[in-house]
């Protein structure tokens, strides 16, 4: 598992983000645009430094994950 950590790439970013808001569709509830949104930004920061490790951008969305999901919760 930790081999294809190795290999993630801007776009793997980008197509879950796509990939969650898309799924957004299906049930609307305004859950999983939140999570599309926390894959985009380290896409978007893996398409800007591409010397970046698995562990930043992996962090990096589960951070915003948590935020926008619980600031989501509060705000509804």
């Amino acid at each position: 598992m930790p081999q294809f950590f190795d290999h993630l790439e801007f776009w793997h970013w980008l197509i879950l983000a796509a990939l969650l808001a898309g799924i957004e569709i299906l049930p609307p509830g305004f859950f999983a645009i939140w999570l599309g949104g926390a894959a985009l930004i380290p896409g978007l920061i893996a398409l800007v430094i591409s010397s970046l490790r698995w562990a930043g951008p992996l962090l990096l969305f589960a951070v915003l994950a948590a935020v926008s999901v619980l600031a989501w919760y509060k705000s509804g």
